[in-house]
């Protein structure tokens, strides 16, 4: 037992433990914030009445403006907090900031928790059964039973709802986001909000998992008690995916080495692998969303604070007023505003790699000056320089759409957010490769003579035409330089930056001789409200990058396959130190799967079915240069491809509708028979209390109960009179008959 205890996960162990002067969360409120509320704000009746009230308290007269609008807010926060049971303490901070350490009691979450309990049951979600029927939950026994029972993300994902849901619903109107605007509670001063990291558990927990190859469903479990479904989902799937490489690795090593470019073989595994992990990955998300009691849990999504209703409306099944705000203007709003901008950022990017490729063509096959060798990375530190600065550009555009559209509920606020992100991703990563590969080196001679319309056609007179080399020497690129620069701006850039800032904090501390008693919770506050917010989809989009590679491009280069292999083992370890160190402790938020991230995995395994068709078909049988030294377009070629394109895309679609109706039908999981014994369980237990069980009466307590002994007394005992007496009767027939 030792042996085993000794094995578990420091999480595993420390996960329900809870002490008394824990504190749940901080919020971060600055008061020599130099910004004054909207107009709105300013003139509305309960502002003014708050502002009047504090103009001479306690006999003190403020006079500055500023500083009457930082204690009404001030103000307001802490009578929302004490008002909803949730308790506090103050910490004083440098420059000015406050720290409420805020702490939830156990009554006042285990009604909460009860509430949360009873909505999860009546909309259906995971498998939860109506036991709480029989609890007392005013009960401070029970109460503490309840508690006691919470693992540290149920906790904190319950106090975390009970903090941003609307004041109207009975919340405190908080928001997640770093400066949330005035409509919340404590306004633009109350700029965050997060929970500290368990320091001790985080060393724990990131040098258990150094010496683990793989990691199981026990890990993945840990992590969702601890850090949230949303997070563990992530482990999971890069778990999941990392394991899943290992095939098309050992087959492209195969193919890399015992056959000729651009294996048919190969692209045809390729694409089977996309479809099949997939399904495979959707059925094990099931699982997981019954192991974790999470299944539907989106039914119950509340609305976020910064949601601006057109209206409060009355429903027409239960009766309250509920926010409303049409869809149709946020649909309005997309498709004027939104989807043309990201149409012309599209556009944008295509003409920078455009003049990218026209610059690196004249670098490499027209300059013959000198520095030559230096010069060929011209291109490179253009692309390089552009990109940084439309990303910035694009991302922000992207969150000021995303909060005009107005959506009610995180879940879809965020998955709009990341389909708007991905966008971009997509264009920086994949745009080179598919205008390489799709257009320059099939259409070379064409592409060039576009290039002699330029300022630089005086210069072009014989440039040799390029072949799939150019393709494998782009993708080669990418696949290594990108997975070692994701690696090194992730972990090891923010732990020098970090290093370096806290030495140079720390020599300014010591030339101001502060106290060597400086109070330690208030130093970790201090440190953690510096760091960024950790955001699960930015590793989603990371990954799903890596499988775009994988799938839609490692055909021209087989080995990447197997790069990407060796990077996830990595990632599964840096991204725990990175999330444990580099950024703020996630919140515990829940989801059913990776979110909008499988639907783009399934467009990204779509477009591998044309991909790899394209390239098997344009450049296995490639014609030398001085084949096809006359440049004109072989259309008879071009159409038997593109026939080619089109019936490996409705293959795909054959075999993802047979695979699916496969394991759907013929593999059935244990999602359906786990909520099936699950509802069979919750309706018996309610049956069993009116004396049914199932749909047959339970005979062994109607055969104990008195009233049945007082029949058997009379109506019993005449019944089976009658019956000895037919077959005494019936005995003395068949004797007589005998003795005849």
């Amino acid at each position: 037992m030792s042996d085993k205890e000794a094995k578990r996960s420091p999480i595993a162990q420390e996960v329900f433990t809870s002490k008394a002067d824990d504190i749940d969360y901080v919020m971060i409120f600055n008061t020599r914030k130099d910004v004054v509320p909207p107009k709105e704000i300013l003139e509305s009746e309960e502002f003014v009445k708050g502002i009047k009230e504090l103009s001479a308290a306690d006999g003190k007269s403020i006079t500055d403006q500023r500083e009457l609008y930082v204690l009404y807010y001030w103000k307001n926060l802490c009578k929302i907090l004490l008002s909803i049971g949730i308790e506090f303490k103050v910490k004083s901070l440098k420059d000015g900031y406050l720290a409420l350490c805020i702490r939830c009691p156990d009554g006042v979450l285990a009604i909460e928790y009860y509430k949360f309990r009873v909505q999860e049951y009546l909309k259906g979600v995971g498998v939860a059964s109506s036991d709480f029927e029989e609890l007392d939950v005013r009960d401070p026994e029970v109460q503490k039973d309840i508690v006691s029972k919470l693992t540290t993300s149920d906790r904190l994902y319950v106090i975390y709802n009970l903090l941003t849901r609307p004041t109207w619903e009975g919340g405190a109107g908080i928001t997640t986001e770093n400066e949330g605007g005035w409509h919340q509670t404590g306004g633009m001063y109350l700029e965050s909000f997060f929970t500290l990291h368990n320091k001790e558990l985080n060393n724990k927990w990131i040098k258990h998992w150094s010496k683990k190859y793989t990691l199981s469903t026990a890990d993945m479990t840990d992590i969702r008690n601890h850090f949230g479904t949303r997070v563990s989902y992530y482990f999971a799937f890069l778990q999941k995916y990392f394991m899943s490489l290992l095939p098309p690795a050992v087959i492209g090593l195969l193919a890399l080495f015992f056959d000729k470019r651009f294996s048919i073989f190969y692209g045809i595994f390729v694409v089977l692998w996309s479809i099949f992990f997939i399904i495979l990955w959707n059925r094990h998300a099931e699982q997981l969303a019954i192991l974790w009691n999470v299944n539907n849990c989106s039914t119950t999504e509340k609305i976020r604070p910064e949601f601006r209703p057109q209206k409060m409306i009355k429903d027409k099944v239960s009766g309250d007023y509920v926010p409303y705000y049409p869809n149709w203007k946020r649909w309005v709003k997309r498709v004027l505003l939104t989807y043309p901008f990201i149409i012309l950022c599209a556009v944008f990017h295509v003409m920078i790699f455009f003049c990218v490729i026209c610059i690196e063509i004249w670098v490499r096959d027209l300059y013959q000056g000198p520095f030559k060798a230096i010069m060929v990375y011209i291109p490179t530190a253009i692309y390089s320089t552009f990109i940084p600065f439309l990303n910035n550009i694009y991302l922000g555009f992207a969150r000021g759409f995303n909060n005009f559209e107005n959506y009610a509920t995180k879940v879809e606020y965020d998955n709009r957010y990341a389909e708007k992100v991905f966008v971009f991703y997509f264009l920086n990563s994949f745009m080179s490769l598919i205008v390489v590969g799709w257009l320059y080196i099939p259409f070379s001679k064409q592409f060039i003579g576009l290039l002699k319309l330029t300022p630089l056609g005086s210069l072009i007179t014989d440039i040799p035409l390029p072949g799939p080399e150019r393709l494998v020497g782009n993708y080669v690129y990418v696949i290594l330089t990108g997975q070692v620069l994701n690696l090194f701006q992730e972990t090891i850039i923010p732990y020098l930056s970090r290093k370096i800032t806290g030495a140079a904090m720390g020599a300014i501390n010591k030339d101001k001789d502060e106290e060597k008693d400086e109070d330690e919770l208030a130093k970790q506050i201090e440190k953690e409200m510096e760091l960024p917010i950790y955001d699960v989809n930015d590793d989603y989009s990371e990954m799903v990058v890596q499988f775009g590679y994988v799938s839609l491009f490692s055909i021209v280069w087989p080995l990447g396959s197997l790069i990407s292999f060796v990077n996830n083992w990595i990632e599964l370890r840096s991204d725990a130190v990175k999330m444990c160190i580099n950024y703020r402790r996630p919140y515990p938020q829940r989801s059913e799967n990776i979110g909008p991230w499988i639907g783009i995995l399934s467009v990204l395994s779509w477009l591998s079915s044309l991909t790899n068709a394209w390239f098997i078909s344009v450049f296995r049988y490639w014609e030398p240069r001085e084949e096809r030294r006359e440049g004109v377009i072989n259309y008879k070629g071009l159409v038997s491809t593109l026939a080619i394109v089109i019936i490996a895309e409705h293959l795909y679609f054959l075999v993802k509708i047979l695979g699916t109706g496969f394991f759907k039908e013929c593999v059935p999981g244990k999602r359906d028979h786990i909520l099936k014994k699950a509802e069979i369980d919750s309706k018996n237990r309610i049956l069993r209390k009116i004396g049914i069980s199932g749909s047959q009466i339970d005979l062994v307590k109607a055969v104990e109960s008195p009233e049945f002994q007082l029949k058997q007394d009379t109506s019993y005992g005449l019944a089976l009179n009658a019956i000895y007496e037919k077959l005494s009767d019936k005995a003395i027939i068949k004797e007589s008959k005998k003795d005849l």
